[in-house]
């Protein structure tokens, strides 16, 4: 679990719609120099996809010790090479902006942009070694809402005491929601964008490091385990979400979350969150780009009034899903409006209503007890000022 959690980590560093709704490469690529402060809080369920979300991360405790994460290029070694763990990149066929290295505690990672897309090439530490003989994507610029990519890697490397490891699967990455944040500071952020990454895992390969990597036997080895893995589907699901603020570089909160699948059967075995708290992205005084739009954030002028008053007003969270026993709902208003709950479905009619009544300006919470429910699809519906909002929940 903990070399492919670490292949997970090697990219964990990383309002209203309109107003954001892309991520660039002008405004979001990682760069050299750069320093920002992370700490990991309490875990708190992602919640939904879509439109218009409240994620309310407003009640969490800080449960480590603030560290700092930054970015530095590579040295140029004898004038015409870099180094980047176990790849040798010549200066000739290399832009030193396009090369990055992160360090994370005692964990280096290596980045490369290539053709407008943010790939990992590998990592390493005191007891790992990996490389990405397949490097996958971490982010292709532009990035749109409800864009996705997704890419096969491979990987190789040593792991503790010279056991070697191979690692191959699939990523993919999706702009799956938007809406408005509460920090554990109590602030409240607007134009926040949310990428999920996935990423599947398989172990292929558990031996000593005794075997040249183009022995025969060693490829055939190899080849022979991948169709064991694949025939048996068990595999490590990493799902990472990064929640991106306009005018800032780099998330500002993010959660990690792994799984072991055994027959598309999912066991979690790691969550985590982590706070990336705006007033320590350094790297601002020295980032025009992202200067310029928080300064016209903070002279924006008050919303057009023919926009649609939910998308002003109303956000909305909900969490787990699927769900076993309670379902969570969170709702925020940014104006006193008539709001009232109902959770029903087409087989089993309606379950659960909470009575429309006036709410004043706030932020809300309910809960809703679905440990009775049948197995199956559900919907969640919110009538605000009279219009319907409607999301599926699955009940397992």
């Amino acid at each position: 679990m903990g070399k492919s959690l670490l292949l997970l980590l090697s990219f964990s560093f990383f309002s209203t719609f309109w107003a954001f709704s892309q991520i660039t490469y002008k405004n979001n690529c990682i760069r050299s120099g750069d320093e920002i402060i992370k700490e990991q809080v309490e875990f708190k369920d992602p919640g939904r996809s879509g439109e218009n979300v409240i994620w309310n991360f407003s009640e969490l405790k800080a449960i480590n010790s603030k560290y700092k994460l930054s970015f530095h290029s590579p040295c140029l070694i004898n004038d015409s090479i870099y180094i980047m763990g176990c790849d040798t990149l010549l200066k000739e066929n290399s832009d030193i902006n396009n090369l990055i290295i992160g360090k994370e505690h005692s964990t280096m990672y290596y980045y490369q942009v290539k053709n407008d897309t943010l790939f990992c090439l590998g990592h390493e530490n005191p007891i790992t070694l990996m490389h990405n003989t397949i490097p996958f994507p971490l982010m292709t610029y532009p990035f749109d809402y409800k864009q996705r990519i997704e890419h096969k890697f491979e990987s190789e490397g040593i792991h503790s005491s010279q056991s070697g490891t191979n690692t191959f699967g699939n990523i993919s990455i999706e702009s799956d929601a938007y809406g408005k944040m509460i920090l554990p500071t109590g602030d409240t952020l607007n134009h926040v964008v949310r990428i999920k990454t996935t990423q599947l895992i398989n172990d292929t390969l558990y031996i000593k490091n005794n075997i040249g990597p183009n022995d025969i036997s060693n490829i055939f080895l190899r080849k022979q385990l991948k169709k064991k893995v694949e025939k048996h589907h068990k595999q490590i699901e990493a799902d990472t979400y990064s929640w991106y603020v306009q005018g800032y570089r780099y998330p500002v909160f993010e959660t990690v979350q792994a799984f072991d699948v055994i027959d598309s059967l999912k066991k979690q075995t790691f969550a985590a969150a982590y706070f990336y708290p705006p007033v320590n992205h350094y790297y601002l005084d020295d980032d025009l780009d992202n200067t310029i739009v928080l300064d016209s954030l903070n002279n924006e002028k008050a919303p057009n009034i023919l926009t649609n008053w939910i998308n002003q007003n109303f956000s909305h969270n909900f969490w787990p899903n699927p769900v076993s026993t309670e379902l969570n709902i969170e709702y925020k208003l940014e104006q006193g409006a008539n709001v009232g709950i109902t959770l029903y479905s087409s087989v089993h009619g309606i379950v659960k209503i909470i009575p429309v009544k006036y709410m004043d300006m706030g932020l809300y919470r309910e809960t809703i007890d679905c440990s009775t429910l049948f197995p199956g699809a559900y919907i969640i519906q919110f009538n605000v000022e009279n219009e319907l909002i409607s999301n599926i929940v699955l009940k397992k």
